[in-house]
């Protein structure tokens, strides 16, 4: 009896060959990647690990050769300045900033990067000379993207007491869920104006 054909998948599904493991191929990769993304050096050695081991499932080679190859374009991107973990840190430290992120996440969200502890505490600590009381600052910018508190509309306000002193203790447990000290978040939610209190707050040392 003969077998039964086997399903041809299409060359939409076929997957093409890499080339061969080589430094220059690894290099055009993290180019390529860097054209899209702006990894941590971290993520750039993740990247190009998965690239190497793909090569390397392909076209066979040494495990530790590749290792090597890797590390060598990551000197070179860096010695290159087109990696550095410092910038990197300063960047995402000012957008989650600006977003109203607590300090205690923004550090937990550049160590999932794989960055440095201590770069990362060096942007944290730069960013929060800038202005008065920084986390303050943070809770009403969080506060005002999430329309908590006096930043939510006037129509959306409830009349019935009961009901604003319940919505005032939800608008409290979502900053503190948020990463927010209770305290931070009472001034936040408590304050009638909103956008001085941040004025405040996020004043220039």
């Amino acid at each position: 009896m003969a077998p039964e054909p086997t399903s041809d998948p299409g060359p939409a599904r076929r997957r093409r060959a890499p080339p061969a493991l080589t430094r220059g191929w690894l290099r055009s990769c993290a180019e390529e990647h860097l054209r899209r993304f702006w990894p941590s050096v971290s993520q750039m050695r993740r990247v190009l690990h998965r690239r190497a081991d793909r090569a390397l499932a392909w076209h066979g080679g040494d495990r530790d050769a590749a290792a090597a190859l890797v590390e060598q374009v990551l000197a070179e991107l860096l010695a290159a300045r087109l990696l550095d973990d410092a910038r990197f840190a300063r960047a995402w430290v000012d957008d989650l900033d600006r977003r109203g992120i607590p300090r205690r996440s923004m550090r937990q969200r550049l160590l999932s990067k794989g960055v440095d502890a201590a770069l990362i505490d060096d942007a944290l600590n730069a960013r929060d000379q800038q202005v008065v009381e920084p986390e303050l600052a943070r809770a009403c910018a969080y506060a005002r993207r999430r329309r908590l508190g006096a930043a939510r509309p006037e129509h959306r306000r409830p009349d019935d007491p009961a009901l604003r002193r319940a919505r005032r203790d939800k608008d409290v447990a979502a900053l503190c869920r948020a990463g927010f000290s209770v305290g931070v978040a009472l001034q936040v939610i408590d304050c009638p104006d909103l956008d001085a209190l941040a004025a405040r707050a996020g004043e220039e040392t």
